[in-house]
């Protein structure tokens, strides 16, 4: 009977710890300007997501990175409030200027950009603007292979770039491209 019940509490125990080792963790500073920049953030709901600790590099700074090991996928949040830079009120200038300092130097490599449609932008994202980048990064920045950047922008708010490092292509990487958008 102790075998038995202690056996059910074992069961019991992997439903209710495997959500909470799968959620994604963010700081009270990441919470603050998350509010200051009127963001919604959509945390992934599979469990084998993970909140990465922030890596300090010369390239660029973020706030925020989660990793899901199984698929190879990193997702690392740069979050830049509007009077934080000077290129604030031209996106375009920004998110260039973000990509090149992580993308590779090789100039056998190519940068592919797409400027989303401003309704496309709007409705997806409640962005004015938004882009994304598919570049190779800087070895020193990721070592997974390939990187997409998906950088939005909303009037009177700021600058999101969102950069996902990964392996291949996959499910899990167009699932999460839009997981942030702008409040109304």
């Amino acid at each position: 009977m102790v075998f038995r019940n202690l056996a059910m509490l074992l069961v019991a125990l992997c439903f209710v710890i495997e959500p909470v080792i799968g959620q994604v963790k963010m700081t009270d500073e990441v919470k603050a300007t998350l509010e200051k920049m009127q963001l919604d953030y959509l945390q992934p709901v599979e469990s084998f997501y993970r909140s990465l600790p922030i890596k300090k590099n010369i390239f660029l700074d973020y706030q925020m990175a989660v990793t899901a090991p199984d698929v190879n996928l990193e997702i690392r949040y740069a979050f830049r409030p509007i009077g934080s830079h000077s290129f604030d009120s031209y996106p375009n200038v920004h998110s260039m200027s973000a990509v090149s300092s992580v993308a590779t130097n090789n100039q056998d490599e190519e940068m592919i950009l797409r400027v989303l449609e401003d309704d496309v932008a709007a409705e997806a994202y409640n962005a004015d603007w938004a882009a994304i980048v598919d570049f190779v990064p800087k070895f020193q920045f990721s070592e997974l292979p390939n990187g997409r950047m998906l950088a939005l922008y909303a009037e009177g708010k700021g600058s999101v770039f969102i950069f996902f490092l990964y392996d291949e292509p996959s499910k899990f990487l167009e699932d999460q491209i839009a997981n942030i958008k702008f409040k109304e």
